[in-house]
């Protein structure tokens, strides 16, 4: 049975193939699959939400559309790879300018540290692979699938970087055909937001949910994917692309997905700017204000190892936006490290019968790393830190708009209020243009929204006299301090759990949430509405 394990569950994975039924919401239970039709060898554009059909591109109409790696190396010479296999083949043996000799190889589990044995022999890890290929160190290919690497059926996706639209085309070859899915514009614009790839890569760019250390599910310097994850007569472990001697860390990958991200970032911004003017600013702004996607944070200790006489660190992002507050915008804010007895978390973990649950597998445990919990996304840090350089908009006024509803960095539906303020276009001027008109905005409206509303408290902090940056920092420390004296309490971190297992919940509403073992399960904890964290560090119903 085991020996087998890998190709004899092909089919699995439905989810990671681009979603075109009604079960991710994108299209109608009658409607057809748009590549039904379509012979197996073709190369199609279909644009979930833009196209009813998908249309073959010929020959001509590839090499003057796309003009990223994948098509110039592969598609546009007339080759049609089955598999991954095939794919890296066709890649390794190209020459020219627009070659991408570089690979690495990167290991990804959602139940990579669960090791194989009677109990979880049937458990499926989701075990996917990463690869990039490179001509420097910045990659300009990514390749996303999953064992057996020369099946024809798995799922098999490719992003790669368009110098000529500046932006990355995603690809995904389906029933033998490989889609041209959109370009990372089509993220950005309706009718195809949120739709095919753009579910999950929401704003267009390179997605690590797990980004930073100790890199949750991600084989690295943390914790490695080994092969006891295998049966002991699995011949897989042997597969030349499972033991390359390009094999990385997510430590590495992690470097090359910001590089990534930042790439994608200024192309937006210089596409959208023109004779000292920001255009769709409210597309740039709605990274500030809203959630439009999270990244997975966690404690960098193992759950498994912590004792009740331990303390557990937790990652400070679940309590405020300190990558942008602190980081971006240098806040002067003083942040000691959050602590909390272990014994508090193992309390939590057995009171509310914690578990990792996917399909029909449950097992009474918690993920490799303690306390993961949704956190603000690198993708909307980078959009920060381009509308500072660019002089769209004054440092001031950012942390005014963050310090908005601070203690709840993620899914503040407060802070989101604010957007309908903000102008389409904006003169890129050191944040001036705006500094003019958007508090005038917000001012105008509070009689109608009320003194509790979100643009009463914008206002409050943009007219804090004297030393506006110290009152601010004062504000996140005198926040701190209570937040540090509750986690040193029974009653006072048992809030925050039921708050993380509540971040989770609405985590999982997302397409992003795409496997069972991502996040742990509090099956105990009924949480009649959403939970949200106030400035005198209280849970209270959202």
């Amino acid at each position: 049975m085991a020996g087998a394990s890998i190709s004899a569950r092909e089919g699995r994975y439905p989810g990671r193939h681009y979603p075109y039924r009604s079960s991710s919401g994108m299209v109608l239970d009658h409607a057809p699959e748009p590549l039904a039709d379509i012979a197996p060898g073709e190369v199609v554009r279909f644009f979930l939400g833009q196209d009813d059909i998908a249309v073959v591109l010929a020959p001509s109409d590839i090499q003057r559309e796309l003009n990223d790696p994948f098509a110039r190396l592969v598609l546009t010479p007339g080759h049609r790879p089955k598999n991954l296999v095939e794919v890296l083949k066709i890649i390794d043996l190209a020459t020219g300018a627009d070659a991408v000799p570089g690979q690495r190889i990167y290991r990804i589990a959602d139940g990579g540290q669960i090791p194989w044995n009677d109990e979880t022999a049937t458990l499926d890890r989701h075990l996917r692979i990463a690869i990039t290929r490179h001509r420097g160190e910045e990659a300009e290919l990514f390749i996303s699938t999953a064992p057996p690497f020369s099946s024809e059926t798995i799922f098999l996706q490719i992003f790669a970087w368009d110098p000529k639209s500046g932006a990355y085309n995603f690809y995904e070859r389906r029933r033998g055909v490989w889609s041209w899915a959109g370009s990372s514009w089509q993220a950005l614009m309706e009718p195809t937001r949120g739709r095919g790839p753009f579910d999950s890569h929401v704003n267009g760019g390179p997605v690590m949910k797990e980004l930073k250390l100790p890199w949750m599910h991600w084989h690295s310097q943390s914790s490695q994917i080994r092969d006891d994850i295998f049966a002991p007569d699995d011949p897989f472990p042997k597969d030349p692309l499972w033991n390359s001697s390009n094999l990385k860390g997510a430590e590495d990958l992690e470097l090359i997905v910001r590089s990534g991200t930042a790439r994608w970032t200024r192309s937006r911004f210089d596409r959208r700017t023109a004779n000292g003017r920001l255009s769709n600013a409210r597309e740039f702004l709605r990274q500030i204000l809203t959630t439009t996607t999270v990244n997975l944070a966690c404690s960098p200790q193992p759950s498994a190892s912590l004792s009740d006489d331990d303390m557990l660190r937790l990652p400070t992002t679940f309590f405020l936006n300190s990558d942008c507050l602190v980081g971006e915008l240098a806040l002067p804010a003083t942040l000691s490290r959050a602590k909390t007895p272990a014994s508090f978390y193992r309390a939590g973990l057995e009171k509310y019968e914690v578990c990792l649950r996917d399909g029909g597998n449950i097992f009474k445990r918690d993920t490799h790393f303690a306390f993961p919990v949704p956190e603000p996304s690198l993708e909307d840090q980078m959009v920060l830190r381009e509308l500072l350089a660019r002089g769209a908009i004054s440092r001031r006024l950012a942390l005014c708009l963050l310090m908005v509803d601070f203690p709840n960095p993620v899914f503040s539906d407060r802070r989101a209020t604010l957007l309908e303020h903000i102008p389409e276009a904006l003169v890129l001027d050191g944040g001036a243009d705006l500094d003019g008109r958007f508090p005038a905005a917000v001012k105008s409206v509070i009689a109608s929204k009320g003194a509790d509303s979100a643009e009463a408290e914008f206002t409050m902090l943009w007219e804090t006299a004297g030393d506006w940056e110290m009152e601010f920092a004062a504000r996140v420390d005198r926040y701190w301090a209570l937040v540090l004296a509750r986690l040193l309490t029974a009653e006072g971190f048992d809030a925050f759990f039921q708050l993380a297992e509540s971040r989770r919940r609405q985590f999982r509403n997302r397409p992003l949430a795409e496997f069972g073992l991502t996040l742990p399960v509090a099956t105990k904890l009924d949480l009649p509405a959403f939970l949200s964290l106030t400035e005198q560090a209280q849970v209270r119903p959202l």
